[in-house]
């Protein structure tokens, strides 16, 4: 055999072997199911449904060596605190142990961690729920009924009482007990198996979630026993049932944000123009990387240059995340050379590799970067990769941030997801750690510069433009 041909075989079967040791220790996306996350197959067991001592053993033990292996917390050993809530969770189980059992075991464990992006969950759970034009929140550190909108419509009648006019007298009423539990009880306990990064999130995510049967019943809550969610108010003798309906799909958490362009098309991201106030608004609801995503970045630069407008918003209210690939994009419109991004360490098998993420490169859009003036729009429903937009704007002194604070600190994120083997409850793990500004997450960076309702922020923007008030 000739030299060249031995030598290109030899370094064929070492590059090989390399790929299958990086591939079985190493790669940080060895095991995950992200198609069972993605089609909802195979679904979790039913909550009632029952597990061996030995199985929900299993689980938990599968929970925390994906904890060990990927979190960056858990490099160099696991936390004490984690390592203490697994074993006080083992020792409680019984001789059988339903699916809810081991959910509320996972939860506490994860919930040690304090972050959010690592936690538990069902998949492909059915879960009644109240109706849109139903939701909770809190004000003055009480639990109200915020809406109480009858879906069924204006004009249904039952037992000769109008079922609009009927629901419609509780809202802002302040609520004394839901399920059986007074609300601060309540969310004590959602703080246990709910990581709270940001205290004014995790009032407004309990506020979501106790709509849903599934989530009452991991709370702890009263059976429900009716097609009610019964609901005490401050003042009155008897609870009274709200109505529970079908599960539906998606996600209702209310985000806001001005619709304009064609929303239609892209209902993700779109912009307005307003020449009046020299104003551009663009809209990103996701952060979803897509040549149409490119395209309409360009499209409103392009605008905003061409009819000469000096401000621009950008509207990353209720913006849950996804990938930081359109924070680069976007930066390609920021008049910058290069621009400081999360340091971050993550974690490879044993390894922990740190990135710096400062002096990234700008690759400049030519005449379309904007030299105006930015903002930033957020609320409490910005999270993960949006977080993370509007922090690096504002790090790299290029933005001013309207708005209320955004929900979470992210100083973990980057999930990986897995599937428990007997309940099959799906779990997520973050597997990197964020600094950015030589602290751990992101946080001092996201604190408003123009604080106000989120609700009005697009209104104080105009304000701030019109009387020329820059952040201090």
């Amino acid at each position: 055999m000739r030299r060249p041909v031995k030598f290109a075989l030899t370094l064929a079967v070492v590059l090989a072997v390399l790929w299958c040791v990086y591939a079985l220790w190493f790669d940080p996306r060895r095991g995950t199911d992200d198609k069972a996350w993605e089609t909802g197959e195979p679904a979790t067991l039913a909550l009632e449904a029952t597990l061996t001592n030995a199985q929900a053993q299993e689980d938990l033990d599968f929970l925390l060596k994906r904890v060990a292996e990927r979190h960056p917390a858990a490099y160099g050993g696991l936390p004490p605190e984690v390592q203490a809530q697994y074993d006080e969770e083992i020792r409680a189980l019984g001789s059988e142990v339903s699916v809810l059992e081991v959910y509320r075991a996972s939860a506490r464990i994860l919930t040690t961690l304090h972050d959010s992006h690592t936690g538990i969950s069902t998949l492909g759970a059915q879960s009644r729920q109240l109706p849109q034009g139903f939701s909770f929140s809190w004000e003055g550190g009480e639990l109200i009924l915020a809406e109480a909108s009858y879906a069924g419509g204006t004009d249904i009648v039952i037992g000769g009482v109008r079922q609009a006019e009927r629901y419609a007298q509780y809202k802002g009423r302040k609520v004394a007990l839901l399920a059986g539990v007074s609300p601060p009880e309540l969310y004590e306990r959602y703080k246990t198996v709910f990581p709270v990064e940001m205290e004014a999130y995790g009032q407004a995510q309990f506020a979501l979630i106790i709509r849903y049967e599934e989530y009452l019943e991991l709370l702890g809550a009263e059976p429900l026993e009716t097609n009610g969610l019964p609901v005490l108010f401050e003042g009155d003798a008897e609870p009274v049932d709200l109505p529970l309906s079908s599960p539906v799909s998606g996600d209702d958490a209310d985000g806001s944000g001005d619709s304009g362009g064609d929303p239609a098309a892209n209902p993700s991201f779109y912009y307005e123009l307003d020449e009046a106030a020299s104003l551009g608004i663009l809209t990103v609801e996701a952060c979803e990387m897509s040549q149409a995503y490119k395209d309409t970045l360009r499209d409103f630069f392009a605008a905003v240059r061409d009819r000469g407008i000096r401000n621009v918003a950008l509207d990353l209210r209720g913006n849950g995340g996804g990938t930081t690939e359109v924070i680069g994009e976007f930066m390609r419109y920021m008049p910058v050379e290069s621009y400081d991004t999360n340091t971050f360490y993550a974690r490879y098998g044993p390894l922990r590799l740190h990135i710096n993420g400062n002096g990234q490169k700008n690759k400049m859009a030519g005449d379309l970067v904007f030299t105006g003036r930015l903002f930033v729009l957020t609320n409490v429903w910005t999270w993960s990769s949006a977080t993370n937009f509007a922090a690096y704007l504002k790090y790299n002194s290029l933005a001013e941030i309207v708005g209320a604070q955004s929900g979470n600190d992210q100083v973990y994120g980057h999930i990986l997801c897995f599937q428990l083997p007997h309940s099959r409850l799906m779990m997520t793990v973050s597997c990197k750690a964020y600094y950015l500004g030589g602290e751990p997450g992101n946080a001092a960076w996201t604190v408003p510069d123009h604080p106000c309702p989120a609700s009005e922020a697009m209104d104080k923007v105009r304000e701030l433009i019109a009387s020329g008030n820059h952040a201090a």
